[in-house]
């Protein structure tokens, strides 16, 4: 009994691993989050430097930052670039999608994103799979991919296109490969760099 009661009074305190309260990564010093945990944190009340998220190691953290600021990543690579793009809203989307369901080849659906605004425009996932949705599944099978081909290209975030045509999710989201964000800047340039690469008014048939 005596051997419980002096047990009991040892202190531990030095043998505690200091880890973040968050994701339990050991730390090594008294913060109290890890890198990665406290920009996740404090995204949301400052300005988050770009160089800062692509800088963080692999994580779910991470490819919620680059999803999160997509636009701004977007914007540098335009910079980088010398390109200019105008990315839509929900207004100009509406505008954009009323105009798409006038269309009666897939030439007019490219022109109709390529010129509308006065430079070459991009739109998000989300606003994406309604058009895909309502303008390609309408159409005779044996077309529908010359419009996935039209509208494809100016898609932002292709990896959160939840619209599941099988020519859409091999030729754009690469056979499934980009069915998730990516974690390294050179592939979302990439990405981008194919994608908009395929822009080309001249060569589009009837």
């Amino acid at each position: 009994m005596a051997e419980l009661d002096s047990e009991s009074q040892i202190d531990y305190t030095d043998s505690v691993i200091d880890d973040c309260i968050k994701c339990n990564k050991p730390l090594g010093d008294k913060d109290t989050y890890c890198d990665t945990c406290r920009i996740e944190m404090d995204y949301k009340t400052k300005n988050i430097n770009i160089d800062d998220i692509f800088a963080l190691p692999y994580s779910e953290t991470k490819r919620m930052l680059i999803n999160k600021h997509t636009k701004k990543i977007f914007e540098r690579y335009c910079q980088l670039n010398d390109r200019q793009f105008v990315i839509v809203n929900k207004n100009k989307f509406q505008m954009l999608l009323n105009m798409c369901r006038n269309a009666e080849r897939p030439i007019e659906i490219s022109i109709i994103l390529n010129t509308t605004f006065g430079v070459l425009c991009v739109i998000m996932a989300k606003h994406a799979d309604l058009l895909l949705t309502e303008i390609v599944d309408s159409k005779p099978n044996d077309v529908k991919y010359k419009y996935i081909q039209a509208i494809g290209p100016h898609v932002l975030d292709v990896w959160n296109c939840t619209y599941n045509d099988s020519v859409f999710v091999c030729y754009f989201q690469r056979t499934g490969d980009l069915r998730i964000c990516p974690l390294v800047v050179k592939n979302i340039y990439s990405c981008w760099n194919g994608q908009l690469g395929e822009i080309r008014l001249n060569d589009l048939k009837n």
